[in-house]
């Protein structure tokens, strides 16, 4: 293998690895000054997620918990049957944090998007030769539109974390995703959020 042959590899491996490294992006977010630098570290914050399936939302609120412990908050967690079954917004997740002495709410609403994607060749043509009185011929044909769709499921998150003692939105972002594995996608989702809110001095 030449040095040539090296670098285009080395090349192609990077770009392997910046893709891989892009999982998500914080794509919006909004903060209330009024709360800025009030840090809740070592305090208690409720952690709720909202998701259509519970599996998605159990996941979601693990993920959530253990990035907020990084930074020395200690998550609490409502009776996670029981907010699937009554779908709570933030008034009853406001309640439920009182009832634990949680300072504050973070939850992540997750929002799933379908992707449909075609692979394979999107022109055609074709050649041949031979005539009607020889009886020999050849051709090659490809058909226009070939190819098979498939579709890829990403989710991105609405988070919020409110104040529970005046029921106040501190902060709010949206964030999205790219990665394929949904556990992969949770995962970065909670960590953009809560580096995002603490970015912004609210954790």
């Amino acid at each position: 293998m030449n040095s040539k042959q090296l670098t285009l590899l080395s090349g192609i491996a990077g770009v392997v690895v910046l893709a891989g490294c892009a999982t998500g992006k914080l794509e919006a977010q909004w903060s209330d000054p009024q709360f800025a630098g009030q840090t809740f570290g070592g305090s208690k914050v409720l952690v709720a997620c909202q998701a259509a399936e519970q599996t998605v939302m159990r996941i979601c609120q693990d993920q959530l918990a253990a990035q907020l412990r990084t930074l020395g908050v200690t998550p609490v967690m409502a009776d996670v049957t029981t907010m699937v079954a009554e779908k709570p917004g933030i008034d009853r997740s406001l309640a439920a944090a009182r009832s634990l002495g949680a300072q504050s709410v973070m939850m992540l609403t997750l929002s799933p998007i379908t992707t449909v994607t075609s692979s394979g060749s999107g022109v055609g043509f074709g050649i041949g030769s031979g005539g009607y009185h020889s009886g020999v011929g050849f051709g090659m044909s490809f058909p226009v539109g070939s190819g098979a769709q498939s579709t890829a499921t990403t989710y991105s998150s609405d988070s919020t974390l409110t104040n529970v003692a005046t029921g106040r939105l501190m902060w709010s972002g949206k964030v999205s995703t790219m990665s394929q594995e949904v556990p992969d996608q949770i995962a970065s989702l909670a960590k953009l959020s809560v580096e995002s809110a603490r970015k912004a001095g609210m954790l």
